[in-house]
């Protein structure tokens, strides 16, 4: 017998490692009622209850968490002709650490701030360094990985790059960070 209790929905729905969107899909539940039935701002019906628990009474109901899932759309990017101070400007506007690469909306490379320092130190001349373009400092493009790839998967490789590329055919979705993974954590 299985005793459902509204409050309880959160810790039940993350202990079977699924968002509230996944739940929502699988249960024909709106991921809206699912939320405010965790929030604690709806009773649900019964029929909600029974298909949220049916989903959550499966064995091994466990669904993957993908790519697809976890890449944010709203890349900041910066062009391969763009000064290093243009990109230094980009970083601090919008407060992130590293940015991908483009020439002519192709992922070629990524820039951190680790990089920039780098070079800064390396040269005499920093005023000379800011004015030329940030396609002679990139690091190596980051991982392009399709949207179906696990959560294993890129953890596995955040574990070596900053971040990975998010792509569908021929063209990028958007990125993953450690930090995209951790909001979505913070979600569940």
């Amino acid at each position: 017998m299985f005793l459902f209790e509204p409050k309880h929905l959160k810790k039940l729905r993350m202990r079977q490692g699924l968002t509230q969107a996944q739940l929502a899909k699988e249960s024909n539940v709106s991921q809206s009622v699912i939320a405010k039935i965790e929030s604690g701002r709806v009773d649900p019906s019964y029929s909600s209850v029974k298909q949220i628990i049916q989903v959550l009474q499966k064995p091994n109901a466990q669904v993957k968490i993908l790519a697809n899932d976890l890449y944010n759309p709203k890349v900041i990017s910066v062009d391969a002709k763009d000064s290093i101070k243009q990109v230094i400007s980009t970083m601090k506007e919008y407060q992130i650490s590293q940015v991908p690469v483009l020439q002519e909306k192709c992922v070629i490379g990524l820039i951190t701030e680790s990089t920039i320092l780098e070079r800064l130190s390396e040269t005499s001349d920093v005023h000379m360094l800011r004015g030329k373009p940030v396609s002679t400092i990139i690091e190596m493009s980051p991982p392009l990985i399709p949207k179906q790839t696990p959560l294993n998967v890129i953890m596995s490789l955040l574990s070596y790059f900053p971040m990975v590329v998010v792509f569908d055919k021929q063209s990028y979705l958007g990125v993953i960070t450690k930090s995209d993974i951790l909001n979505k954590v913070g979600g569940l």
